[in-house]
């Protein structure tokens, strides 16, 4: 006989206890202990709190509960992208394409500044490149940098402090600029292979991918100080970088 504390059933070899969802057998096979949804990535998209056999998901201010996902209650998704020759906008609600500038040399990096509404990219024509803005609509299109840069690949933009990083892997480095294009600075040097860079604003980060011989997420403060690997294992390619901060 087995004496389980939620259910029973019976197998080829034997008696074997199971438990109601939201609990796993404890370490005697008989008991049944609480699982920690929350612990489980993708439980919750963000606020998570566990409860006893169960748990429940919440939402940050500005966001509402949709389809177990939150949702921000104000304004559209915007995704933009480039094609080498172009830069485009899709809104991803309503699945709307619309043109940024096009009759591009060579687009990489694409960042976004909602503050300013403008868009910016890394144009790396052979002897030309250049790192530029637009409005949503390519108007107002300005080259914000035009010296100093040999392949700048990704960027990504600092709204708050009003700078765009941006790493060049002819250069080796990742660097600063201010968004007016008006002073830069390199940050790190020497980086084998950089490649994409993103922002953590909470916790004032600059992170960044190295597909050189060894390759690595690293993270470095915005000021270029405290260097240091996230991630250094089972990576053979690592392009790009997006950091959910909620």
């Amino acid at each position: 006989s087995l004496t389980c504390s939620h259910k029973c059933i019976h197998t080829p070899t034997g008696p074997t206890c199971y438990c109601q969802p939201g609990y796993m057998l404890g370490a005697d096979k008989t008991s049944c202990v609480d699982v920690d949804e929350c612990q489980e990535f993708g439980s919750c998209s963000q606020g998570c709190e566990n409860t006893v056999g169960s748990f429940i998901c919440s939402c940050m201010e500005g966001y509402v509960m949709q389809n177990n996902s939150c949702l921000a209650v104000r304004g559209e998704p915007l995704l933009f992208f480039s094609t080498k020759s172009e830069v485009r906008g899709l809104k991803v609600n309503s699945m709307e394409y619309f043109p940024v500038a096009t009759n591009l040399p060579y687009v990489i990096g694409i960042g976004f500044d909602s503050v300013g509404g403008r868009v910016y990219w890394t144009d790396v024509e052979a002897g030309k490149e250049t790192l530029v803005s637009a409005g949503l609509d390519g108007s107002g299109m300005v080259s914000l940098v035009t010296n100093g840069l040999d392949m700048p690949e990704d960027l990504v933009v600092d709204e708050i402090n009003r700078n765009i990083y941006f790493t060049d892997s002819v250069r080796k480095h990742l660097a600063v600029c201010s968004l007016t294009g008006d002073a830069c600075s390199v940050l790190v040097s020497d980086i084998e292979q950089p490649r994409a860079v993103a922002i953590h604003h909470n916790k004032r980060l600059v992170l960044y991918t190295d597909w050189g011989t060894k390759p690595a997420i690293a993270m470095v403060a915005m000021d270029g100080s405290n260097k240091k690997d996230l991630v250094s294992d089972g990576l053979v390619w690592p392009n790009g970088l997006a950091i959910d901060e909620i």
